[in-house]
């Protein structure tokens, strides 16, 4: 690991708590304030793809609300970032290039008829994910 808070090897698989996460290049975690707390991160410095580099996913049981809280790298606004969460071959975006002082909570009404994997990763370009909360109805 990085003095900066990187990967200095390409891990393939971390899984934590039944959450997947494909780290590839230009990983970093670390900790930044929010509202004069201290918040741990998991950083992308890139955009992701469904089931590649810099994504993470899980295995929905049912239909759900899948809530990401997000932020761009920096402390400026860039909404060409976005959170992007793929279940059965469709996409769904929402911008997460907030302040990193201010995260963005995004909400996601996930449909499934059974286990189903779900891809949450950034596009257009880097971001830190700050939670990943799935919700399944039952």
């Amino acid at each position: 690991m990085g003095t900066d808070g990187s990967l200095t090897e390409t891990i393939s698989d971390l899984v934590w708590n039944g959450l997947t996460i494909l780290t590839g290049s230009k990983t970093k975690y670390g900790t930044a304030s929010v509202n004069g707390e201290s918040q741990k991160f998991i950083q992308w410095g890139g955009g992701g793809k469904a089931n590649g580099d810099r994504s993470c996913y899980f295995t929905a049981p049912a239909s759900g609300k899948l809530t990401v809280v997000a932020s761009n790298t920096g402390s400026s606004e860039d909404a060409t970032r976005l959170v992007s969460v793929t279940v059965n071959g469709e996409t769904f975006t929402q911008v997460g290039g907030t302040s990193s002082n201010a995260p963005t909570t995004c909400e996601f009404e996930i449909e499934v008829s059974g286990a189903t994997p779900v891809y949450v990763y950034p596009s257009g370009n880097g971001l830190r994910f700050f939670s990943i909360k799935y919700t399944y109805y039952e």
